[in-house]
């Protein structure tokens, strides 16, 4: 949407600029005093005032939708820090108690070696539990990799925004500096 108001605001200033031209052309003609002509430099210095005033309306929607863009960027910037504080640690620490466990499991296989009447069905449980571990695993790894993507592409995001937010600024600043140059 911002790329539409400066379109606006790009033919606003082109209006004006044509209204000027139109002005200094005719204020030359004017030099005779007809009252023709004097009504005419009235039509354009009200029309002049309107397309002004139609500018400085663009130039507040633009800054009103950069203000908006702004609070976007902050807030996803805080959310995904808020993300980053609340989440990864936790899938982090699941990741650990999971190799834990697997350790833990591992030594418990190689005890049950010792009885050999026992080994047999403490064998096929320990194969079932990991089974169950390295699945739990490979999902959390999943989740993560889904969480580092999501992360990307948030930066992504928030430099799109950027990006957005400093054509506008440019565009903004050649306006003025047109509007400066007319003056």
């Amino acid at each position: 949407m911002p790329l539409s108001l400066s379109g606006l605001a790009r033919r606003a200033t082109g209006e004006f600029d044509r209204l000027l031209a139109a002005l200094a052309r005719q204020g030359q003609e004017l030099l005779s005093p007809g009252r023709e002509q004097r009504a005419e430099i009235v039509r354009l210095r009200a029309a002049l005032a309107v397309q002004s005033e139609r500018a400085e309306r663009l130039e507040r929607a633009l800054a009103e939708q950069s203000a908006a863009l702004s609070a976007v960027s902050r807030q996803l910037a805080a959310l995904v820090a808020q993300l980053n504080e609340q989440l990864l640690p936790g899938i982090d620490e699941r990741i650990h108690e999971t190799e834990r466990d697997l350790a833990r499991l591992a030594t418990r296989l190689l005890r049950a070696d010792q009885e050999a009447a026992r080994r047999h069905s403490r064998l096929e449980t320990a194969e079932q539990r990991i089974a169950d571990l390295r699945e739990r695993t490979g999902r959390l790894e999943q989740r993560t990799a889904i969480w580092r993507e999501l992360q990307a592409d948030v930066a992504r995001l928030g430099e799109d925004l950027d990006a957005l937010r400093s054509c506008a600024a440019l565009q903004a600043g050649e306006h003025r500096a047109a509007e400066q140059e007319q003056a």
